[in-house]
C-alpha cells in the first residue's frame, strides 16, 4: 500500500492518469456514478492501492481497472460498509495481489 499525501491530491493524480470513474459499495457490486455501470468481484482488478495522510486509520483508495467495460475509477473505502463483507473481501485480496507483484 502505498502512503500519499492527502485525499484530494491522491484522487487527483490518478484522475490524470485515466481513472476517471467514481465507484461506490454496494452489497454485491462496485456502482459507476457516471458511467452507471456495475462490477461484480470478477469484472474488475485492484491496480493500486494507496492510504492517505489526512484520511481516517482504515481509508483505502482503490485504483479499479475492468477490462470489460475498458473503464478506470477510484473507490474510497471506509471500512464502515455493513453488508457488502464478501466485496470488500475481494477488493482485499485484489489489493494483496498488488502488493505482491
Amino acid at each position: 500500500m502505498t502512503h500519499s499525501a492527502t485525499l484530494s491530491e491522491t484522487l487527483a493524480a490518478l484522475l490524470r492518469t485515466g481513472y476517471t470513474e467514481t465507484f461506490t459499495l454496494r452489497p454485491d457490486c462496485l456502482a459507476g456514478q457516471r458511467s452507471a455501470i456495475l462490477l461484480g468481484a470478477h469484472e474488475f482488478e485492484v491496480t493500486g492501492h494507496y492510504h492517505p495522510a489526512d484520511a481516517p486509520p482504515h481509508t483505502v483508495v482503490y485504483a479499479i481497472f475492468s477490462a470489460r467495460f475498458n473503464l478506470r475509477g477510484t473507490l474510497v473505502h471506509d471500512g464502515t460498509e455493513a453488508g457488502a463483507g464478501l466485496l470488500v473481501a475481494a477488493l482485499q485480496a485484489k489489493a494483496a495481489l498488488v502488493s505482491l507483484g
